[in-house]
């Protein structure tokens, strides 16, 4: 049941997403096409000033066009957890065969796999975006074939031993900081479907803002008592990301648990 409940919640999500992410690859293809021009022209002896103009409003559209979908799809997803739960929908969520904890990880898994998805859509456009660029500059196609393959052994010479480690380490770092981000928001959103019986999300924007102060104490507290344990030794580094890495996974666990207690126990849809 956990797995159709999981299903039927992306299916939900995934129509806005798919718009989000064929705005932000048509975006990518405005500003691209926006970025060549621009590179042909400051070749050229002449060049006209109004479609220089637009070009660069364009391609400064793009990239406001991406960061624009990134955020509204974060948005979409929190909006879609608050329906589902504490809106008319929540009767029916709640009346489904499924226990409390397979309702907030069916959301938690689908926000963080559309967060992941939209990082992913957002660095092919960027990416796309700059390649196709460039790609009018005479023997940028050549220059770049040969440059990749120099480029992977510098990534293997450099990314070895202890540097790989660090690098697992960061990335296993910004993997647990974006769950902590989900689940706090969740939770922010179910404190203030529970405190507030009007203006339930202005009420969660101020439960954020509340548990972010709170938080921002306890992580400075938390590294800087670290660093000073451990300044002058050789893998300061590895220990600092590593209890940073601990703090989000206990932060992210309270806040889980936070949720899961009050939905479970303290939610009231009748």
């Amino acid at each position: 049941m956990f797995t159709k409940l999981l299903k039927q919640d992306w299916r939900a999500r995934w129509g806005v997403l798919g718009i989000l992410c064929l705005i932000c690859l048509s975006a990518a293809v405005l500003g691209g096409g926006s970025m060549r021009y621009l590179v042909w022209a400051s070749n050229q002896s002449e060049t006209m000033r109004l479609p220089t103009v637009l070009c660069v409003l364009a391609m400064v559209m793009s990239f406001v066009a991406i960061a624009v979908c990134c955020v509204a799809q974060l948005f979409f997803q929190l909006w879609r957890f608050y329906k589902s739960c504490f809106t008319d929908e929540g009767y029916l969520t709640f009346t489904l065969p499924v226990t409390t904890h397979e309702i907030l990880l069916s959301s938690l898994i689908n926000t963080f796999l559309g967060v992941l998805l939209m990082v992913v859509v957002a660095c092919v456009s960027l990416g796309g975006l700059l390649l196709l660029g460039f790609s009018v500059v005479e023997g940028f196609w050549p220059a770049l074939w040969e440059l990749l393959p120099r480029m992977a052994e510098e990534l293997a010479s450099v990314f070895s031993g202890e540097v790989l480690g660090y690098a697992l380490l960061m990335l296993l770092a910004g993997i647990l900081g974006m769950i902590c981000q989900i689940v706090m928001l969740m939770l922010c959103i179910t404190i203030g479907a529970m405190v507030a019986k009007k203006h339930k999300l202005l009420a969660a924007v101020g439960a954020y803002y509340g548990i972010q102060v709170a938080v921002s104490i306890v992580e400075a507290v938390f590294l800087a008592s670290q660093v000073v344990r451990v300044v002058g030794e050789a893998n300061i580094f590895f220990r600092v990301f590593g209890m940073n890495s601990i703090l989000m996974l206990i932060l992210s666990l309270l806040s889980y648990f936070g949720m899961y207690y009050l939905t479970d126990r303290k939610l009231n849809l009748t």
